[in-house]
């Protein structure tokens, strides 16, 4: 069975997966469609007043829920990252063009974060430099903060094994295989 988009977030505008709202992660706040990332980011506390659109990112590709089968590294590139390690704490969305994430360390606009996305099933690992294009704090704990990173260079494999996961029309394919319970993280 495969699931399509359920609507679209008031808050962000992005499409809002229909498996979200099974699963719990997306709902319905005051009348309004909140999708996971809004939802877990607080973007609908004080949802009364409404953003102008210069405060809206506008995104070119729609953003999907990171399936079971993904796992996520955010380390500095070159040395700095082996040393300083994951910054990744939960990873919120991605897209063919990037990603967003809850990082264990204050970020700004512009720097360089080099991502490191396993898929499971076949254990290819796909290295994608990334850069920083919003950061805001965390409404969770004052040490953490909400990232959104996009890709320099996604390579062709890493666009197919997108394309495989969630289809050419963004809908993700809930056929796919499970992975094991020795399935290790990277990090």
């Amino acid at each position: 069975m495969i699931e399509k988009a359920a609507g679209s977030c008031a808050f962000c505008g992005g499409e809002i997966p229909a498996l979200d709202y099974q699963e719990g992660r997306a709902s319905v706040l005051s009348g309004k469609a909140c999708c996971a990332c809004c939802l877990d980011s607080g973007a609908w506390i004080g949802s009364g007043a409404k953003a102008g659109a210069a405060d809206r990112i506008v995104r070119a590709q729609p953003r999907f829920v990171p399936t079971l089968h993904l796992d996520l590294a955010l380390r500095l590139p070159g040395w700095r990252g082996a040393l300083h390690g994951n910054f990744a704490r939960h990873w919120l969305d991605v897209s063919v063009e990037g990603l967003r994430a809850v990082v264990g360390r204050r970020c700004a606009v512009g720097d360089l974060m080099m991502a490191r996305i396993r898929h499971r099933p076949t254990k290819q690992v796909h290295e994608i430099v990334s850069t920083v294009r919003h950061v805001q704090e965390s409404p969770q704990s004052p040490d953490l903060f909400v990232a959104g990173f996009l890709f320099a260079n996604p390579s062709a494999e890493y666009l197919e094994m997108f394309r495989s996961l969630y289809g050419a029309a963004g809908i993700l394919d809930t056929a796919a295989q499970a992975p094991g319970k020795d399935a290790r993280k990277i990090g």
